[in-house]
């Protein structure tokens, strides 16, 4: 039995960085640009291992010298790659055009790469830890179910709202029923903010972990909550902190036992690193996060659940 599985999302992040976003008929002049790795479930499995466990993605790509290299950049990082299904043509790739302001417009390209069965991700659901971000539908309710009934601890990643995850065939029924499978929701102020119900759906899974960018990120359990602040450090690239936050709170809490509270401070710590570091695979090693919490010494506070969801819905 494995240790831990990440079924979802592996990317080629294409990003653009533009003097403005052109409107119709309009052109824009490109600054730079620059390729890298990315992907919700590979951000989280990368963060995983960097946290120092032993992780497999599940996954797709396709079969050209691209695909290869994100490969090869997620083995270097300590991803085992086994479960990485290869497809023909090119990887899914995020093009990302982003102006001085950071307002950004996103293309994807070729979507339908990324696919799985059940039967695909069946040989790798025997984990003790199964993450996934739902981008492969069915497919991931199903290995959630899966790890579920064989006794997996299993933590559901919330990238987007409603209206962004129907892209990808899945509903709001979908959402509400992972939630309810897994024991650990993680997901963003910003997501639930334009998901209907938000409330309700963070009591449905037995913690829920609320990132709030630099306001740290709260902690919803069936007994209470926890404002968990984050450092003051200077953010230079945000792109997979959630995810790196994600993938150290289900290594943590959910691998090795921590309480919630030591596990979110090392894990809003790690994403707060992350972001001064280029790239959504740029999350830092165990022995950094502990060293910067040795030097900070936060604390968790207790909140109300109430308390807690205000706090939400200011963020």
């Amino acid at each position: 039995m494995g240790e831990a599985a990440a079924l979802g999302a592996l990317v080629r992040d294409v990003l653009f960085k533009v003097d403005s976003l052109p409107g119709p008929e309009e052109l824009a002049e490109v600054k730079w640009a620059a390729r890298r790795g990315g992907g919700v479930a590979a951000n989280m499995a990368v963060a995983y291992s960097h946290a120092g466990g032993k992780v497999t993605l599940v996954s797709s790509t396709g079969s050209d010298g691209d695909s290869r290299l994100l490969l090869e950049s997620l083995a270097s990082h300590g991803v085992d790659v086994s479960g990485v299904y290869r497809r023909p043509g090119g990887p899914l790739r995020l093009h990302i055009y982003e102006d001085e302001a950071q307002n950004r417009i996103f293309f994807l390209e070729n979507k339908p790469v990324l696919r799985l069965s059940p039967q695909e991700a069946e040989p790798f659901l025997d984990a003790n830890v199964v993450m996934t971000d739902l981008f492969l539908g069915h497919t991931a309710l199903s290995a959630l179910r899966r790890a579920k009934e064989r006794g997996a601890k299993t933590l559901l990643v919330l990238p987007h709202g409603p209206r962004a995850m129907a892209a990808w065939n899945v509903t709001p029924a979908m959402i509400r029923e992972a939630a309810a499978t897994a024991q650990v929701l993680t997901t963003s102020a910003g997501v639930l903010a334009s998901t209907p119900g938000w409330e309700e759906l963070l009591k449905l899974p037995r913690e829920s972990a609320v990132t709030l960018g630099p306001k740290g990120s709260i902690i919803l359990t069936r007994s209470g909550a926890l404002h968990i602040p984050a450092p003051p450090l200077r953010a230079v690239d945000t792109t997979g902190a959630g995810d790196t936050y994600a993938g150290y709170y289900a290594r943590l809490r959910l691998a090795l036992g921590w309480s919630p509270g030591d596990a979110a401070l090392h894990a809003s710590t790690a994403a707060s690193l992350k972001c001064t570091r280029i790239g959504a695979w740029s999350s830092p090693r165990l022995a950094e996060v502990q060293a910067l919490l040795e030097e900070w010494r936060p604390k968790p506070t207790p909140l109300s659940i109430e308390d807690a969801l205000q706090a939400i819905r200011e963020a």
